[in-house]
């Protein structure tokens, strides 16, 4: 069979920060010769992203860059005028890179930004389209910035690749569409990079902690989904009973001035903010942790976690996890064999599952050992030759075409 082309349209790849760009760049780096990405040099404000050419010159496949693609989403007349123009403007230069790059299939990485684009190029050709979710833009309610458009535009998808089962049962739900035009590709870790061994820096040192101090390592961006709140209310009860462990928080967002004040009133002495980490600083903690803790969950709008990459990676270094109940946590964490899945709205069971692996070595250790165990069968490779079967199926059979 032979591969087929992929041009991924998406504006959340490096140097942007987040999950879904980890997933694109992951895959784009697995299949550098059959595929080939368009994303922008700019925000939707007109910030220029800092770094972009630093991070296209290190990259091995081809990385197209315009000014713009996503919509800045304006208001009034003028704004949604010029937002027209620059769909118009996007849709010809995506079709015609389309054509310079003989790609057989286009793939949209965002929903909720992006997701018209399915709409505009099923009117301009025969090339599959693929739409690439990650959940929230799926389940959340803001997401209906689309305009109620996300049923049409995922029905006008020729396939759909979603993150997890909860995807796709979300994708299903929303739009209707048959399990067949539904494919499920569970984010994968860097195996090359995300390993065991020493960490190269003591992460202990700038918060004043020594060996003899134990980590719980959380990362992610500070949003409420994630549960750092509720993670910081179960610090007294842990610290009651292991005095010796502390929190270890990576990352920033909108939440990080009620998360630190919250800290400051509830267990000031044992919760420390890093900020955001480059790679191999992140390693390097999970390398230190003794455990790693996201307690996510679904907020009433819909927001959730569409997979948690971070649990992988944590998992990859040998480390197991301690991850809630809401989106598809449940898939990257195998509850008692790579850590432990709670309620990530309950306190008491958040500080019940951390004691417990804080008290028994035993027990942490043989979870310990089946979370590296698991990671190492979700490498990349592994999931790029996945997508490229789907990309390579829709492009030859044309029962999945849906023109």
């Amino acid at each position: 069979m032979k591969a087929p082309r992929i041009l991924l349209i998406s504006d959340n790849l490096p140097p942007v920060i987040g999950g879904s760009g980890v997933v694109y760049d992951a895959l784009a780096r697995a299949l550098p010769e059959n595929m080939v990405v368009l994303t922008s040099t700019h925000t939707p404000d007109g910030t220029e992203k800092p770094g972009w050419r630093a991070v296209d010159q290190g990259a091995p496949y081809r990385c197209h860059r315009w000014r713009h693609v996503r919509l800045r989403q304006g208001g009034g007349l003028i704004g949604r005028l010029r937002d027209l123009w620059q769909m118009a403007l996007v849709s010809l230069k995506v079709w015609r890179l389309a054509g310079q790059e003989r790609a057989d299939v286009i793939v949209i990485g965002e929903l909720v930004s992006l997701g018209w684009l399915a709409l505009a190029l099923k009117r301009l050709g025969r090339r599959p389209v693929v739409i690439y979710t990650h959940t929230e833009e799926v389940t959340q309610a803001m997401a209906d910035r689309l305009g109620g458009l996300r049923p049409r535009v995922l029905g006008a998808a020729d396939h759909v690749v979603a993150v997890s089962r909860y995807c796709a049962r979300a994708v299903r739900t929303l739009a209707g569409l048959a399990g067949a035009r539904i494919s499920v590709i569970s984010n994968g870790v860097d195996l090359g990079f995300f390993t065991p061994g020493a960490p190269e820096r003591d992460v202990r040192a700038p918060h004043g902690l020594t060996a003899e101090h134990r980590l719980i390592v959380a990362a992610g961006r500070h949003v409420p989904r994630k549960g750092f709140d509720r993670l910081i209310e179960a610090m007294p009860a842990i610290t009651a009973r292991h005095p010796d462990s502390h929190l270890l928080l990576v990352g920033d967002g909108p939440q990080t001035a009620d998360l630190k004040a919250l800290a400051a009133d509830t267990c000031p002495d044992h919760v420390h903010f890093t900020g955001p980490l480059d790679r191999a600083t992140l390693r390097d903690h999970y390398r230190t942790a003794t455990l790693f803790a996201m307690p996510n969950r679904t907020m009433p709008d819909g927001d959730t976690e569409g997979f948690g990459l971070v649990f992988l990676e944590a998992a990859a270094c040998g480390v197991p996890s301690v991850g809630g109940l809401g989106g598809g946590a449940v898939e990257a964490i195998r509850h008692e064999r790579t850590g432990l899945s709670i309620d990530g709205t309950d306190i008491a069971a958040i500080a019940k599952a951390i004691t417990r692996l804080l008290g028994d070595e035993r027990d942490r250790r043989r979870l310990a050992d089946g979370a590296l165990a698991h990671a190492r069968s979700q490498g990349w490779a592994d999931k790029a030759a996945e997508f490229q079967t789907i990309m390579a199926d829709l492009v030859a059979d044309p029962a999945h075409r849906r023109r």
